[in-house]
This record gives C-alpha cells, sequence and structure tokens, in this order.
C-alpha cells in the first residue's frame, strides 16, 4: 500500500491560473486532473462495477491511496504515479508517500484503514 500526497504547483498553475488549496473547487478540479491515473496504473471496471487490475486506488483531493498485494509492486504503483505526474508538472511529496503493509493500518482522509 502506498499513500501520497501531491506536491508542486500542478498543472493548472502552468495555464497562468491557480486556485487557493481548499476552494470548494479544489477537490473536484484535482480528481479531475488525477482521473487518468487509475487507467496508467492498469486499473478498470466492469459494466457491472467489477475492479480489474492488480492496485485499488483511492483519491480525494490532494491524497490518493494506491493498495496492492505485495510491497514490490507497491513501489512498482509509486514508480507508475510518478512518471505518469511528471508531464502535468506535479510531482509526489516523498515526506507523504510511505510503503506500509495493510495490517499495520493507515490513515487517508480521516480514516485509519487496516485489513
Amino acid at each position: 500500500m502506498a499513500q501520497s500526497r501531491i506536491d508542486g504547483r500542478g498543472a493548472a498553475a502552468s495555464h497562468g491560473y491557480r486556485r487557493a488549496a481548499g476552494g470548494g473547487i479544489s477537490p473536484w478540479f484535482v480528481n479531475v486532473a488525477l482521473h487518468g491515473m487509475a487507467h496508467a496504473l492498469g486499473i478498470s471496471s466492469t459494466r457491472k462495477g467489477v475492479r480489474r487490475g492488480r492496485y485499488a486506488f483511492v483519491s480525494y483531493a490532494d491524497a490518493l491511496a494506491v493498495l496492492g498485494p505485495t510491497r514490490q509492486e507497491a513501489m512498482e504503483a509509486k514508480d507508475i504515479r510518478a512518471a505518469w505526474l511528471g508531464p502535468r508538472g506535479w510531482r509526489l511529496s516523498e515526506a507523504e508517500t510511505p510503503i506500509r503493509h495493510l495490517p499495520a493500518g493507515f490513515d487517508c482522509l480521516g480514516f485509519t484503514m487496516r485489513h
């Protein structure tokens, strides 16, 4: 499992506009900007909503978590996310991108998640 926060100015700043963090539209805007990350991680869903792929992906505003079956795959997912964010002018915050074992749990979006 890898949990992250996005750091940097983001794609909006490169186009000459930027909203203050915490504004009403901010979570929506970042979710739209991150829309393709699940596809980059190989995640898809069937018409009935069944998730396909090696990872599970949860995001809200600048917080996101990617769940994978092994530590090695979590490291690969971190590299995939970093490569996907780079061309968009964003980067993962190294200080806030830990890789943890799911039974130990982690805090994300105000919840403690553990299996």
